[in-house]
């Protein structure tokens, strides 16, 4: 397994994580979000 390899993956772990925060954040803030994850 190349560098950027190990990077990319890593890097795409980061972005997930990023989004479902969000994600949870926007249906703390606002509960009809909740609809719109499900």
């Amino acid at each position: 397994m190349s560098i950027a390899f190990i990077c990319w993956t890593a890097w795409s772990i980061m972005q997930s994580e990023e989004i479902t925060r969000r994600r949870i954040h926007a249906v703390r803030t606002n509960k009809g979000a909740v609809l719109a994850v499900l």
